[in-house]
């Protein structure tokens, strides 16, 4: 059977499943959906390419020439609009005019290639199928400019996202990202070269190393995101209707605590507490985060919590006490992708500050302590000295006549 047939069908059968496995795991994400168009277009681009193999003369050659050198320059612009989204450069990416200019470019160069005359002087049958007699010619050198530009510019979005990104977890993502686009562009090298090979045994050869790199391109990215996570939670959907007509403070997460969405109440207890959302995490919300990121371990790790949380909050909303329930969010897949986050006040703490005269700073040791926290855990966690929190929990028995930590929960939780 055709080698190069069987190539262009594992490079169409590779790219019709990432594309497919990335839109699954989130259809509501901007960053899979474009994801999505750019692994099929070069599904499309394969399939084109086995028609223009089989053609039956050069009339069908002309037809499906036209074809694929349309296919390979919307799949090369939509890997240079994911790359953009990756990086976040969204100056860019939500400036309509940008974009318009930024699709029309390529229609503008690959409309001249389409005509034949500029870029090719015919078509040669191989053994394999059909080839092309490409011109020596100004727009010739444009055309491969411009494709090869397209996987420069891909690479240096990744590489830029690499340095920018805070978390190990997005730094290792883009390595393997980075390491893709770079096959990318390697598979475009060949065209400023001559082969030196006889002329149908270079050809094949240059289809088969065409074809390998650019499914490594589309692999790579579909490994990166099955292995790290990359996907998005959109905030712009229906669901975020609902959430807004809750009274109840409501917060969406990914697993790493950077706010993704709020509503209203929680809106408002972020501003009480002084958080900027749009580069703060959830965790700064709260005066003792701790047990906070133990908590969405836990679930990170399937482990079903039992019971909400208690902590106070921080800044200006310190004497406010937050009662945090968790519901994890999974893909079709089951993988934690990110956490619902209900934060009501705790709305009995106030009668108990009040009936033992406990201080701000006692209520919240007396959370910590019946959370489970140690008195050396509980220093570390507040950044005071050992001692000055032995002092604190001495007050809040004194204070309570209570005796132990399981005498603490209970009366914690007559109060809520």
């Amino acid at each position: 059977m055709n080698i190069l047939i069987i190539a262009y069908l594992v490079s169409a059968f590779v790219s019709f499943e990432s594309a497919f496995f990335v839109y699954r795991l989130n259809r509501l994400s901007k960053l899979n959906r474009i994801y999505t168009a750019f692994a099929g277009s070069n599904t499309v681009y394969s399939i084109i390419m086995i028609q223009f193999l089989l053609s039956p003369d050069e009339h069908a050659c002309l037809f499906w020439y036209r074809m694929f050198t349309l296919a390979a320059c919307v799949f090369l612009t939509l890997g240079v609009r994911y790359f953009m989204e990756l990086a976040g450069i969204k100056a860019l990416t939500r400036n309509r005019l940008f974009l318009a200019a930024f699709y029309a470019l390529p229609v503008l160069v690959a409309l001249p290639t389409i005509t034949f005359w500029p870029v090719i002087t015919g078509f040669v049958r191989m053994p394999w199928g059909w080839g092309i007699v490409v011109k020596n010619s100004g727009w010739t050198l444009l055309f491969y400019s411009c494709m090869m530009g397209s996987n420069i510019a891909c690479t240096a979005l990744a590489i830029r996202w690499r340095f920018t990104s805070k978390t190990w977890r997005d730094k290792k993502m883009a390595g393997i990202i980075i390491l893709s686009s770079l096959a990318g562009t390697l598979g475009l090298v060949h065209l400023f070269f001559p082969t030196a090979y006889s002329e149908a045994t270079g050809a094949l050869v240059t289809h088969l190393y065409y074809v390998f790199c650019f499914i490594v391109l589309v692999f790579g990215i579909r490994f990166a995101i099955k292995k790290y996570g990359l996907m998005t939670i959109a905030p712009e959907n229906p669901a975020s209707e609902l959430f807004e007509g809750m009274r109840e403070a409501l917060f969406v997460i990914n697993t790493r605590g950077k706010i993704i969405f709020l509503n209203e109440p929680a809106r408002s207890l972020t501003r009480h507490s002084g958080i900027e959302t749009k580069t703060g995490t959830i965790f700064t919300l709260f005066a003792s985060p701790v047990i906070l990121k133990h908590e969405i371990d836990e679930l990170i790790h399937s482990r079903e919590l039992k019971r909400p949380i208690i902590l106070a909050a921080s800044g200006n909303a310190g004497c406010i006490v937050l009662e945090t329930s968790l519901h994890g969010v999974k893909n079709e897949i089951g993988e934690l992708i990110g956490l619902i986050m209900i934060v009501p006040k705790a709305d009995g703490i106030p009668g108990l500050q009040e009936q033992h005269n406990l201080s701000p700073r006692e209520i919240e040791l007396l959370l910590l302590l019946s959370s489970g926290l140690s008195s050396k855990e509980i220093a570390q966690e507040c950044e005071i000295t050992l001692m000055t929190a032995k002092t604190h929990i001495h007050n809040i028995y004194r204070k309570t006549g209570l005796k132990n930590r399981v005498e603490l929960s209970n009366l914690l939780n007559k109060h809520l």
